[in-house]
């Protein structure tokens, strides 16, 4: 065994390193409020990143229960422990150390496992995700500056949005909720009215009643390609100055 950790160590903390820092983006965290929402915590087994969502978004009570996965660091306020991001690859490490073993000593003469395993490999493999990444990095950048229109003419950005209608839709329907949520303001429970909605907006929307028209207009102009059944409300009522729908 321990001439097997000496040769395989180094792919083996490889792929530890891989799985930790990929368990952001399969691993979520449910918040029940908007105190949850300060701190959503993400990694695998021990959460090592925590962000910070309710910086820039105050969603009324109707919004929750929400599964939150991660984001960039550019959206949220993100914390990263370096501590518990060196014990889960530890953990890491000795599953996936476990698993190989195990493997080469049921199959030690697997042609395919010596080759699925060797540096050469893993470090072709990291090289590819690193492109990849910076790859991803540069387009959430563009897809920032199509959000605030910075340094990127227009001409380009609609054909950039014609070419990707993914991305269009999710543009257009992320704006839409975000005006819904700002909408949401009240004092007294007259301030709100309630418009009717459709998915993917939840089949009901309580806004200020001078916002009202404008959010129903955004609505009805958008495409939707789902569908919900809906059940009757009771009304809407203005809590902690946020319009809510009572159920």
């Amino acid at each position: 065994m321990i001439k097997f950790l000496k040769e395989k160590f180094f792919v083996v903390l490889l792929l530890s390193v891989i799985f930790t820092f990929s368990s952001l983006f399969w691993t979520s965290d449910k918040v029940y409020n908007q105190e949850d929402l300060k701190s959503v915590d993400l990694g695998w087994p021990i959460n090592f990143i925590s962000q910070n969502p309710a910086f820039s978004l105050t969603p009324p009570n109707s919004w929750f229960p929400k599964e939150m996965s991660f984001m960039t660091f550019r959206e949220y306020p993100t914390s990263f422990s370096f501590i518990l991001f060196f014990l889960d690859v530890i953990f890491s490490f000795a599953v996936i150390f476990a698993v190989v073993f195990t493997a080469f000593k049921l199959y030690p003469n697997s042609k395919i496992l010596y080759y699925s395993f060797s540096t050469n490999v893993i470090v072709g493999f990291i090289i590819f995700g690193i492109f990849l990444f910076i790859f991803s990095f540069m387009f959430l950048i563009f897809q920032e500056k199509l959000k605030k229109g910075v340094d990127v003419p227009s001409e380009v950005i609609e054909r950039k949005i014609q070419d990707m209608p993914f991305l269009s839709g999710k543009i257009e329907e992320n704006k839409i909720r975000r005006e819904i949520i700002e909408a949401g303001y009240c004092e007294v429970s007259s301030d709100c009215k309630v418009v009717p909605a459709k998915c993917p907006f939840d089949c009901f929307a309580a806004v200020n009643k001078n916002e009202a028209n404008r959010i129903e207009d955004m609505i009805n102009n958008y495409q939707s390609f789902c569908i919900y059944g809906c059940i009757e409300i009771k009304g809407v009522d203005c809590v902690d100055n946020r319009c809510q729908i009572l159920k």
